[in-house]
């Protein structure tokens, strides 16, 4: 299941002046923490969002929304390792997207880490807020 919530302003739509949000896209087996994040940027104009479950989902709205900034889970399919699997594609395809390792697994951050991937707490509000919006520390 994918979730996409564009906070553009109607109004603002047709300003070519105005710049596009920006686009993050969280992929996370947890319905509760993909909750938790999304609420993050209700009625923010400046990011639009895109949650996915799956792994064919996260394939989808990495080709069709294009995000800037990945948060990505580890383990949010139906075999495990599915984050290390997109983080892999996306690095071959997409190498400027960011891409954050949101997983609790501490055995696989080795592996991100060689992709060039931070990680980061899938709890820590302050750190997506940072990411979000750095000129606001």
């Amino acid at each position: 299941m994918t979730r996409e919530s564009s906070q553009i302003n109607p109004q603002e739509a047709g300003n070519e002046s105005q710049e596009k949000p920006k686009k993050f896209l969280f992929i996370d087996d947890s319905t509760d923490v993909l909750s938790g994040i999304s609420a993050l940027f209700d009625g923010n104009n400046d990011v639009g969002t895109t949650e996915c479950h799956s792994l064919k989902d996260a394939r989808e709205a990495i080709e069709s929304a294009r995000p800037e900034i990945i948060f990505l889970d580890h383990n949010f399919g139906e075999n495990g390792g599915e984050g290390l699997e997109i983080a892999k594609e996306v690095r071959s395809k997409y190498p400027a997207t960011k891409i954050y390792s949101t997983t609790t697994n501490s055995d696989v951050s080795a592996e991100y880490e060689r992709l060039g991937i931070s990680h980061m707490d899938k709890h820590d509000i302050a750190g997506f807020l940072s990411i979000i919006s750095p000129d606001s520390n």
